[in-house]
Parts: structure tokens; C-alpha cells; sequence
């Protein structure tokens, strides 16, 4: 034990300052901490107890003997001698390893490989440095303001088909992605889990930054949708929002969408408040249809923070002199 190496100078993503004992297992919870940044994952990311015991197997830190194995891995998850090492998805778990490990009678030190290998945890942030790359948060009103004011410039006319005014607007913003710095894809995988397929994204914007990873990207900094048909207003939402892979939860949604009337925008947005409180995105919804009061097609857009907060604007989709599509405020 007086071999192992505590201190870890050599690594970057994790402190271990903040450990007081040291027996197996702690010692197997920071094997675990060096088997992640030498491997290069997301120590931000959520594990199964499964995929940790892959990362620190039986024999990590000399730990042999197969009942200690057993014992050190569930006291490391546990909260026994006021360890706090894990943040589980399924707050009673952990107490429920505490109160085992605490048995000296009849414990069953493979508890958790018979009952839990599929609970979800993450390290808690506490030991966790650099806990999160900075990210870029817009402000997304601004972009609308830009589409409006910029809109002449696609050169769309009255001649012009739905699939011309989608390919313009969609190559307009990853315009603006690329002049921003980001990566940006038009049709890009996005797993969509309930589905069991992939989904891709009409545009994302990718943060790539070497310093940090030479393998995966940063984060999802926008996805964007754009639909023409009324039909498919719900479905656009759910692309938008849908349970995804840890990667791919996107800081930022813009859905541009066609609608009936105006009569429909109450129910979309209450439907992407609702499933935005799990993904925790800055969110413009952009809407488009024909207002009977003044004749003219409108664009009504609404902008809506992570804390629930929202903004919305107006603005209207005229034809010039020459046939051409403009917006005005």
C-alpha cells in the first residue's frame, strides 16, 4: 500500500485532495479515476456500476483476493466511513450498499453484481477537475434578428419550392456555424434511444478543441430543425428533444416550423417546456404561418432559457417588387 501512488501529479482531470482513507477501497476508486483519463472518456459521464467494474476488474491495485474484490468495490460506492466518491441515479442505492457494508455478520459482498451491475452513477464533481469545458451559450433572440434581417439575402422568390426555402435556410445557418468556428453537418447522426435508430439532425454545430480531446468533440453547441409541413409540428419537437446519447445532448435548439395558424403555438411550447426540463437547453422555436387579422404570413418566435425563462418577437414575410421573399419587424 505504501506503493501506491496517491497523488497522481501526472494526471489532470481529477483531484484526489479530498480523500481521507486509504484502504482498498479507495485505492480502487482512484485506479478508477486513472483508468478514465488514460482511456480518454468523458469523466463528466454517467457509468454503469457494470462498466466501472470492466474499468477497475479484479487485480486493479493488487486487490487479489475475490471476496475483498467484492467487498472494496461496494464500500467504494458505498457512503461507509463518510465516503461520497459516486452520485447515483437511484438515490436509495447507495444507502442500501452503506447499510451492507456496515453488516459484519452475514454480508453478501456480491450484492450489487447480483442486483445493480445495470445502476447508473457518476463520479461525484467534487474530485472532478476542469468539471466542464467552458461552454458557448447565445444569445439565440440575436440569431433570429440576424435570419430576419438577412432573409432577401437567400433569394428566395415566389417560384421557389418548400425543399429551395428549407436547403437555403438550413445552408444559411451552417454559414453562420462555420464563420463561429463550429464543425458543421447537415443530416448528422443523433441516436434517438426510445426509437432504437438513429434520427439525423437537419444542422448541428460541433465544438472541436485538441487541447482538450484528439478524439471526440467538445460538445453539440446547436441543433436545428426545419420543417415546411404542418403535420410534422409535434414530430419536430420531438427530434428537438429526443433522449439521446450522453454526447449528443445539444446545448442549443433551433426548430423553424411551418404551421396551421396561430392558435397552435400555445400547445407546441408548453410541449417544449415540458420535455426541456430534462435536456436543459436555450431553446428558439420558430414559427410560421398565415395571420387572417392582417393578411400576411407571420413569423412568431419564441425563445426559451434552460430556467424556464422565455422572450418572444414578431416579425412578417413579405414579397418585394421582384418576386423575392424579405422579413421585416
Amino acid at each position: 500500500m505504501n506503493n501506491f501512488d496517491w497523488v497522481c501529479s501526472g494526471y489532470r482531470l481529477f483531484s484526489t485532495v479530498d480523500i481521507q482513507a486509504k484502504v482498498n477501497a479507495d485505492k480502487l476508486f482512484v485506479s478508477l479515476l486513472k483508468k478514465i483519463e488514460d482511456n480518454r472518456l468523458d469523466i463528466n459521464k454517467s457509468f454503469t456500476i457494470k462498466e466501472i467494474t470492466e474499468l477497475i476488474p479484479r487485480g486493479t491495485a493488487d486487490v487479489e483476493n475475490y471476496a475483498t474484490y467484492g467487498f472494496s468495490l461496494m464500500s467504494m460506492l458505498s457512503n461507509q466511513k463518510q465516503r461520497d466518491y459516486f452520485i447515483f441515479e437511484n438515490e436509495g442505492v447507495g444507502d442500501e450498499f452503506t447499510s451492507l457494508c456496515n453488516n459484519n455478520h452475514n454480508r453478501d459482498n456480491y450484492y450489487w453484481k447480483k442486483h445493480y451491475l445495470n445502476e447508473v452513477v457518476r463520479i461525484n464533481p467534487k474530485y472532478v477537475l476542469n468539471k466542464e469545458y467552458p461552454k458557448n451559450f447565445f444569445n439565440l433572440m440575436q440569431f433570429f434578428e440576424g435570419y430576419v434581417r438577412n432573409y432577401r439575402r437567400l433569394n428566395l422568390s415566389v417560384n421557389h419550392n418548400r425543399s429551395m426555402f428549407t436547403k437555403r435556410e438550413i445552408d444559411y445557418f451552417a454559414s453562420l456555424g462555420e464563420m463561429l468556428g463550429f464543425e458543421v453537418f447537415i443530416e448528422d447522426r443523433k441516436m434517438d434511444k426510445v426509437k432504437g435508430r438513429s434520427r439525423p439532425m437537419d444542422l448541428a454545430w460541433w465544438k472541436w478543441d485538441k487541447r482538450i480531446s484528439e478524439e471526440e468533440y467538445v460538445s453539440l453547441d446547436l441543433h436545428l430543425e426545419r420543417e415546411s409541413v404542418w403535420g410534422k409540428d409535434v414530430e419536430t419537437v420531438e427530434k428537438l428533444f429526443s433522449e439521446t446519447e450522453e454526447g449528443c445532448v445539444p446545448t442549443h435548439v433551433i426548430g423553424i416550423q411551418y404551421i396551421e395558424s396561430e392558435g397552435r403555438i400555445d400547445y407546441l411550447n408548453n410541449l417544449v417546456v415540458e420535455k426541456n426540463r430534462q435536456q436543459q437547453s436555450s431553446v428558439l422555436m420558430v414559427y410560421r404561418y398565415w395571420d387572417v387579422e392582417t393578411e400576411m404570413e407571420k413569423v412568431s418566435t419564441f425563445w426559451f432559457h434552460p430556467d424556464g425563462k422565455q422572450d418572444e418577437r414578431h416579425a412578417f414575410c413579405k414579397v418585394d417588387e421582384s418576386g423575392y421573399w424579405f422579413m421585416c419587424f
